[in-house]
């Protein structure tokens, strides 16, 4: 069995993946006989003494009977702490719940092999909901669509013991510790971000009653796909960060996201619009109280904190300011929803 240290041997292993591939062929497409061609991309490499991570597009020609050929992509996914196991189990739930055929889909899942902690899912061509925004083509039908298929998503009924409870915590906010990396150990805003998670802390404990759901997790506009042949599906794609959470936090990072990396595409009345014609679809009857809406920004809130981590990966002076700008983005939210919870 290959170890976490030898495993991306495999993984940039051009012969691995073919005889793979070849073996697993059925599971691909259950017409095909022979596997002609195969290219490999990488998506993400990023390799460690300690830590890996892999994405990778593959391109596979395959032989069908009576001599047709038909074209696949199958997308591997690997991470060093097993992480896309969940992920692969998550699709799987999603895929034979409402979610493998219709108007909202998930990729199909087509196996985790244990050996290199890989995922295996078929690709569906598309682009992202984000970029059908950036080229001008907002579809408010669309929008309602993702509002009824994630509501659909959190009504699943998961397993026990399978997927974790989502925190506010530091092991949440900053997974990968770029808080404790040496250019961020004098940096001002590192109190600052565990002081505001210290507060959101409390605001959860005071309005937060709901139960857990099962969660995407990542839910945002560059983590849904219209698929390129039929403009009338969606595709939800990347549970990496799947878990359980009221179903606030996904409403939220989905908003709060969308947001952020609309600005200069979306002007705000524009978006305003969107964000509520997404909860009206989502919560149908349902009065939008300031009770609801302050349990909206608590989430707004943590996304925002959580991004302005991310942007501290960088050095360079923009990525500095804007991270600045996302703490005391989620500091207003929390303004907010002590405005709305008096």
């Amino acid at each position: 069995m290959p170890t976490s240290k030898n495993i991306p041997v495999l993984l940039d292993d051009h012969q691995y993946f073919f005889n793979l591939f070849q073996k697993k062929l059925k599971q691909i497409d259950a017409q095909a006989v022979k596997l002609l061609f195969h290219q490999f991309f990488y998506i993400k490499r990023h390799v460690a003494s300690d830590f890996f991570h892999y994405v990778i597009e593959h391109r596979l020609t395959l032989e069908l009977k009576h001599g047709l050929k038909i074209r696949r992509k199958v997308y591997a996914i690997s991470f060093s702490d097993h992480g896309r196991k969940k992920m692969y189990q998550a699709m799987v739930l999603a895929y034979e719940h409402k979610f493998g055929q219709g108007e909202a889909v998930v990729p199909k899942p087509l196996w985790y092999e244990e050996e290199t902690m890989t995922l295996f899912y078929l690709g569906v061509p598309g682009d992202s909901l984000l970029e059908h925004l950036k080229n001008g083509h907002l579809d408010l039908d669309n929008i309602k669509k993702v509002a009824h298929a994630l509501k659909n998503l959190h009504a699943i009924k998961t397993p026990k013991n399978i997927f974790g409870g989502h925190e506010f915590s530091l092991r949440h906010l900053d997974p990968t510790n770029i808080l404790e990396r040496s250019y961020n150990l004098g940096d001002p805003l590192k109190p600052e971000i565990i002081k505001q998670l210290a507060v959101l802390n409390s605001l959860k404990g005071k309005i937060i009653q709901e139960k857990n759901v099962f969660s995407h997790g990542d839910f945002h506009p560059d983590n849904i796909i219209i698929n390129r042949f039929n403009s009338s599906q969606i595709v939800f794609i990347d549970f990496s960060e799947v878990c359980l959470a009221p179903p606030y936090y996904d409403i939220a990072s989905f908003l709060e996201q969308l947001e952020l990396m609309s600005l200069g595409y979306l002007d705000r009345r524009r978006y305003r619009q969107v964000e509520n014609f997404f909860l009206a679809a989502y919560f149908g009857d349902k009065k939008l109280t300031p009770e609801l809406v302050a349990k909206i920004n608590l989430y707004k809130s943590l996304i925002t904190l959580k991004n302005s981590v991310y942007a501290l990966i960088f050095t360079d002076i923009h990525e500095r300011h804007y991270a600045g700008y996302l703490v005391q983005l989620s500091q207003a939210l929390c303004q907010k929803i002590k405005q709305q919870t008096i």
